[in-house]
């Protein structure tokens, strides 16, 4: 053995003393302190720069106990990230931190509650750091441990060994312009309401129909605003939301005229070509408020 194998020894005592901790905590631990959490994750992205991404984890409690600790792209004594993550930031009530156990270890990045776990049934963002690797790379094996996926995750329901944990895989979205866990939410605020059709009619007006490439951080667009997901911005994205709200007749008054507010906002002098698209969304509405009114009357 050389002298310059020590810290790696070192680091990899660390990592088997967890493990027999862990073992030890199965064995012994009652019923009560195992652990019985489950959540489904989504790694969304923006570009930064040239070489550097913006990630943010989308992590939805699907179990029946609380979640206190999110560890993306680790197992014990292992990290898996092939470059150091940058820039981590957490939700409020939450710390972050980038792990490592030496230089032949990847990285990984840990965030722990403070103040109030993710209860069952409720779904948290905000979980973000910033790294150079691509979606593509994300998605692929770690080059510190053949075969393991980058995206091998684990959560506990209190403090970072609490109990047995849940391991999951959190990989980029493949719809980064969709709204992962409610599609139809295009201004995530945990409902499908008109307030989402107006960003649709903006994003259209102002925009017009294009292909969604990769999201831009600074960018201007409704970060959610490909509701059908697929890959385009155009009037069936707005016809989703609507399908979505029909029959909600409480909101149809004064609907019409709030859309043709806005739009008029936002593009004072419209080219033919969004002046064609405006029109058609504001067809759209019409015909929502007249199937809602045969369908009411009739």
């Amino acid at each position: 053995m050389k002298i310059n194998d020590l810290p790696w020894l070192v680091e990899r005592s660390r990592g088997l003393a967890r493990i027999l901790s862990l073992v030890a905590l199965v064995i012994v631990a009652p019923q009560s302190l195992i652990g019985a959490e489950q959540a489904v994750g989504v790694l969304l992205y923006e570009q930064a720069s040239a070489s550097q991404f913006h990630y943010n984890i989308d992590l939805k409690n699907s179990g029946t106990t609380n979640v206190g600790t999110l560890w993306y792209s680790w197992v014990l004594g292992e990290d898996f990230l092939g470059v150091r993550p940058t820039n981590p930031v957490a939700p409020p009530g939450w710390t972050a931190q980038v792990t490592n156990l030496g230089a032949n270890d990847g990285f990984a990045v840990q965030w722990i509650n403070n103040s109030g776990p993710l209860p069952p049934g409720q779904t948290l963002s905000g979980f973000g750091f910033d790294i150079t690797a691509t979606p593509t790379v994300l998605t692929g094996s770690s080059p510190f441990f053949s075969g393991v996926p980058i995206s091998t995750t684990f959560i506990y329901g209190g403090a970072p060994f609490s109990d047995a944990g849940f391991e999951l895989n959190i990989n980029p979205t493949a719809h980064p312009w969709q709204n992962p866990f409610a599609p139809l939410d295009v201004n995530n605020d945990g409902m499908i309401s008109p307030a989402d059709v107006l960003l649709e009619i903006s994003a259209l007006v102002s925009s017009g129909i294009r292909t969604l490439g990769v999201p831009t951080v600074g960018e201007t667009l409704p970060r959610f605003a490909d509701t059908n997901g697929d890959g385009l911005l155009s009037p069936a994205d707005l016809l989703a939301v609507i399908s979505q709200l029909d029959g909600h007749s409480a909101v149809v008054p004064s609907f019409e005229m709030a859309a043709h507010a806005a739009a008029v906002a936002i593009v004072p002098e419209p080219s033919s070509a969004r002046s064609l698209l405006l029109g058609s969304a504001i067809l759209a509405t019409v015909f929502w408020r007249r199937r809602m009114f045969f369908a009411w009357c009739c």
